[in-house]
């Protein structure tokens, strides 16, 4: 599913919705940390841009849908265009009574 969704905001929530609601949590959390290592101020001194997140962490954060060692080296560049979304466009708010609910900013854009 985050192969086909890659860059398009709508089809990466329906994903994160679909997620259990404890992985959604952690998830959010994750996406928070490195949206704060990705920020314009933090960039300069850090070269961590999303993209360059997004290659190192995308292996970690995105299960590959093989176990072809080939397929999954194919699968790479689709699953780094989503990391980086969720990295660019996910906003979360911790709501009352620890709900949890992610959504799409599309505007948004990183530098």
């Amino acid at each position: 599913m985050c192969l086909q969704a890659g860059d398009n905001s709508r089809a990466c929530s329906e994903i994160v919705a679909s997620m259990p609601a404890l992985h959604r949590k952690v998830l959010g959390q994750i996406v928070q940390l490195l949206q704060r290592i990705a920020s314009p101020e933090n960039v300069e001194a850090n070269k961590m841009t999303p993209e360059s997140i997004a290659a190192v962490l995308s292996p970690s954060l995105v299960r590959s849908p093989s176990d072809n060692p080939q397929q999954m080296l194919a699968n790479s560049p689709a699953e780094q265009v989503f990391v980086r979304s969720l990295i660019v466009n996910l906003e979360y708010v911790l709501a009352p009574q620890s709900a949890f609910t992610l959504t799409f900013d599309s505007t948004r854009k990183c530098l």
